[in-house]
């Protein structure tokens, strides 16, 4: 149940968050903004403002709705369904409640920390597109990179914990 309650918070606090940049940027944008950005962090991809809201909000919304169920449902999938390392011992009776509350605490991680680099991506637009010559400054290539790192760690975390016992 843990996993569920998380997977609510995540979705209320994430679509409120995603509501409120959306709320507090729209007036300021320009009726053109841009939506990509090329590494050298200058604008190379422009849409409607509108557009650009919808996708940002659609965004948080489609993924926080997504995982958060996945995460909430994965007791009801059944086992053939599921991709786990060593999936027939860690998903037998006597561990298979263990084994997915463990799935769903770490899918919450998973989650939660995939639409916080999101909602700071899309923070990163909006802002940008606040200057004349919209383009993404400072630090913003560091927090994908982290991202990426974190997604690394939390995989090898991951199957670590689904390895099979030494006996």
């Amino acid at each position: 149940m843990k996993a569920v309650r998380d997977g609510i918070l995540l979705f209320i606090g994430a679509v409120a968050v995603s509501l409120t940049q959306a709320w507090y940027f729209y007036p300021l944008l320009p009726e053109r903004v841009a939506s990509h950005f090329g590494p050298d962090g200058r604008a190379d991809g422009w849409t409607a403002k509108d557009a650009f809201i919808g996708v940002s909000v659609g965004t948080i919304l489609f993924l926080s709705v997504f995982m958060s169920a996945l995460s909430a449902l994965i007791a009801r999938i059944p086992d053939e369904a599921i991709n786990l390392p060593n999936k027939e011992y860690w998903l037998a009776p006597e561990r298979r409640a263990a084994s997915l509350a463990a799935v769903q605490d770490r899918m919450s991680v998973m989650n939660t920390a995939t639409v916080a680099f999101l909602l700071y991506v899309f923070q990163c637009a909006y802002e940008a597109n606040l200057k004349p010559d919209p383009r993404l400054d400072g630090p913003f290539w560091l927090v994908p990179a982290v991202y990426f790192v974190f997604v690394g760690v939390w995989s090898f975390g991951f199957y670590g914990r689904f390895r099979l016992p030494r006996q």
